[in-house]
């Protein structure tokens, strides 16, 4: 009798094909911004996650992890649009009106600007690493996926600090708004002291004189 071979996971499978990754120092650095995987380990558990998803089918797991890049780097591009047009508004309030901060203006500008910086150098870096990895699919997953994680991660580090440039500007648009009222409200004061006395100059003045001349023809 021919004896029977234990049957094999799929996670042991997986992990039979595919060594443990290996992470660049800096990829370690930005597993440090909010959000999971938070660690190597978690990045290697999302490895094996996926291989087991597409056991053997290592075209289709390339494909998704490339599918859900493409997400990400289309949230990039709108996510530029947006810091743009944050930069644009913070710079029309600060000339509409000076009683904005200084430091709450520039903390504004420079969230903006760094984060359009770490999505331009996301947009523009290029890295294939070996040319031997894209022999076939095989090789080619653990480096999507790592690429696909550290995008997400720095598009969260732009989305954090878009966030507080948004905040900046909203601030700044409410003390714009607040000057506008109280100078309306000056404006209206004014106004009504202005009638006031235009009243007071219309109503004929009774000198004296005439005081006398009126009360004898009185008596």
């Amino acid at each position: 009798m021919s004896a029977v071979l234990p049957d094999k996971g799929p996670r042991q499978v997986a992990e039979n094909a595919l060594g443990p990754l290996t992470l660049a120092p800096l990829a370690r650095l930005w597993l440090w911004t909010p959000g999971r995987p938070h660690s190597p380990a978690e990045v290697q558990q999302l490895h094996d996650a996926v291989a087991n998803r597409f056991t053997g089918e290592w075209e289709r797991a390339v494909e998704y992890i490339n599918k859900r890049h493409d997400r990400l780097l289309n949230q990039a591009r709108g996510l530029l649009t947006f810091d743009g047009l944050v930069l644009t508004a913070l710079v029309a309030v600060r000339r509409e009106s000076h009683l904005i901060p200084g430091r709450l203006v520039l903390t504004g500008f420079v969230c903006a600007v760094v984060a359009a910086s770490v999505l331009l150098l996301s947009q523009l870096s290029v890295h294939f690493g070996e040319p031997g990895k894209y022999a076939d699919a095989r090789k080619e997953f653990p480096s999507a996926l790592i690429q696909a994680c550290l995008h997400g991660k720095r598009l969260l580090a732009a989305g954090i600090l878009s966030f507080v440039a948004l905040l900046c500007l909203l601030v700044s648009l409410g003390i714009v708004a607040l000057k506008a009222q109280l100078e309306l409200h000056s404006r209206q004061a004014e106004f009504g002291r202005a009638r006031v006395v235009d009243a007071r100059a219309v109503i004929p003045r009774v000198s004296p004189l005439h005081q006398r001349v009126m009360s004898e023809e009185l008596k």
